[in-house]
């Protein structure tokens, strides 16, 4: 019984007032990478061989995008939404920490169909 309650006595530890700042200040800062990754995962999803620069663009996936980062930009500088979600305001230069993953993905997305096309021994062992 004595050890139940020293663990629940341990689990009770109170943050320090600056930690739980810094918590609620990386609420909305990881939804940004994920959205900044999701820009590059359509594009790279849009075609199982063809670069995205040669296929068309498809309305719906624009649509898609465009309400993405409507919807983000609504929650960084909405007045009082930081106020629900405890978090605190961005500054521009936090939307650049998610793009080198976001460019690393396409970058590799589009070397994969660039295999594909090219050598034909690549197509057939990636695809089985």
């Amino acid at each position: 019984m004595q050890i139940l309650q020293k663990q629940t006595q341990l689990l009770q530890v109170k943050l320090p007032v600056t930690a739980l700042k810094l918590c609620n200040g990386l609420k909305l800062r990881y939804f940004l990478p994920v959205v900044t990754n999701q820009w590059s995962n359509v594009f790279a999803c849009k075609s199982r061989k063809m670069s995205f620069t040669t296929s068309s663009i498809n309305s719906v996936i624009l649509q898609g995008i465009v309400f993405v980062t409507s919807l983000l930009i609504f929650f960084l500088y909405a007045p009082g939404v930081q106020d629900v979600f405890g978090s605190r305001p961005y500054q521009f230069m936090m939307f650049c920490y998610g793009l080198p993953f976001s460019i690393s993905l396409l970058i590799w997305d589009e070397t994969r169909k660039y295999c594909t096309i090219h050598f034909r021994w690549f197509f057939k062992y990636a695809y089985l």
